[in-house]
């Protein structure tokens, strides 16, 4: 049984239908990479599988919790898959040490000295440690989304969901916060990732999805997808970023 099933989910945001069926599953320890044109779901979609949004028809699951019920249990739904954003989201307010040590210290209830302990190897585990007292303004955006990851991860989940991590980033900070998301992905993390980083996808992921029109239009293994794709919309896609060099 999968552990993220998504099945024919549906979202509008007034008149605009932005997931018209989505429907895709996900094992544990799979690392799923969304691709497709800006505006086609795949935000949304993430969204909705941490319950930050609610769904209009379909059913959402992972694992025992059923996303997509009114009373969905969602602190444990959030402890379970943990969700870094486009944006850092950091407090402005904190240090990089207590933003990764908040969530445990009050959501799972762990004493301050034990998490400031655990937070602050995790931001050893980013390259951070010798940042653990700087406050955001004074991080570089690689940094922060670093930050972010860690203090994702200070959740302990089963599942990340990636949302664009990289897109607000400059091309020379883009690496270093890749590098991290690779060795989760050896770790056997599952993970499902919306991305425009064509070359990473194809390293890391265990299956790619081309979304398009709030759907997964075409899903396969990467090498399958990329070098011989089926549906003529996915190979459109693909040549116009073939041409934009951006595979």
């Amino acid at each position: 049984m999968s552990y993220i099933s998504i099945q024919n989910v549906h979202k509008r945001y007034n008149a605009t239908n932005v997931l018209r069926g989505f429907t895709m599953d996900v094992d544990r320890h799979e690392v799923a990479c969304l691709i497709g044109p800006s505006g086609c779901g795949k935000s949304t979609m993430l969204r909705c599988i941490n319950g930050l949004e609610s769904i209009d028809a379909g059913d959402i699951r992972v694992g025992n919790i059923t996303v997509s019920e009114d009373l969905a249990d969602t602190d444990t739904l959030r402890r379970r898959v943990g969700i870094v954003f486009q944006q850092f989201n950091l407090f402005p307010h904190m240090t990089a040490l207590e933003n990764v040590s908040l969530g445990p210290r009050q959501v799972l209830k762990i004493p301050s000295k034990e998490a400031e302990a655990q937070a602050f190897t995790l931001l050893e585990r980013v390259g951070l440690a010798d940042k653990a007292r700087r406050y955001p303004d004074a991080l570089s955006g690689g940094q922060q989304q670093r930050v972010a990851i860690a203090r994702a991860l200070a959740m302990k989940p089963e599942a990340l969901l990636l949302d664009e991590i990289t897109s607000a980033l400059d091309p020379e900070l883009v690496g270093e916060v890749l590098n991290i998301v690779r060795e989760l992905a050896r770790e056997g993390m599952t993970m499902i990732l919306a991305t425009h980083e064509m070359a990473f996808a194809r390293e890391v992921a265990t299956r790619i999805c081309f979304v398009s029109d709030g759907v997964v239009h075409e899903s396969g293994e990467p090498h399958r997808l990329f070098n011989n794709p089926e549906k003529p919309k996915t190979r459109a896609f693909l040549k116009r970023l073939t041409d934009a060099r951006r595979i």
